[in-house]
């Protein structure tokens, strides 16, 4: 265990001073042991994607929660690579694990909104989009745009009114617009009259 905490500390010297390619040998050296802590596996991951080895990061990452199934950092950022590589179905269960270790990982409910969004799971993404919310404290334009999203995906009456409000606000007519033109469940109007919460003439 010296010897391996030894190891450790000493690939720690070298990622702080940005030798990567010193930290990766001193890494897969400490990781011949099958006894390697998780951080090992966290950290040479991490690395590799300094290396410009990207692609070589997500077994590792794997490892180490395999290795300490609780290491929310190792999860999040296995979701993180998982999402860069167009496997939502996997990172969406990463960032859920994230969330249930970590329950104010603002980050990780917000990649879940996007996930469950793309995937088609709307009332869970209204789950993670006001989970967002709730931690910025305030006001968060994404998840208020989610949030509306989710609400007219699912039908749900709140969606007037969200909507009404958000379009009151010139920043986020934008965002406004290609929600309610990717809605498939929506029945709101287009009509920039309507968006921007003014009556045509003669309604």
């Amino acid at each position: 265990m010296a010897a391996a905490d030894g190891l450790l500390a000493r690939a720690g010297e070298a990622i702080a001073a940005a030798d990567w390619k010193r930290a990766e040998t001193i890494l897969r050296r400490l990781l011949r042991s099958r006894d390697a802590p998780a951080p090992a596996a966290y950290n040479l991951a991490l690395v590799l994607a300094e290396l410009g080895k990207g692609d070589q990061s997500g077994a590792w990452f794997a490892k180490a929660v395999k290795r300490d199934p609780v290491y929310a950092s190792a999860w999040f950022e296995y979701g993180r690579w998982l999402l860069d590589r167009g496997r939502l179905a996997d990172a969406r269960q990463a960032f859920e694990t994230v969330v249930r270790l970590q329950p104010e990982a603002a980050d990780a409910w917000r990649n879940l909104g996007r996930l469950r969004e793309r995937l088609g799971a709307f009332e869970d993404s209204l789950e993670a989009w006001q989970a967002v919310t709730r931690l910025a404290g305030g006001s968060d334009p994404e998840a208020e745009l989610g949030t509306l999203r989710a609400l007219l995906e699912l039908r749900r009456p709140e969606a007037v009114d969200l909507r009404s409000r958000l379009a009151a606000d010139p920043a986020l007519r934008p965002g406004l617009l290609k929600v309610l033109t990717r809605t498939s469940a929506g029945t709101l109007p287009l009509d920039p009259a309507r968006l921007s919460g003014k009556r045509p003439p003669g309604n």
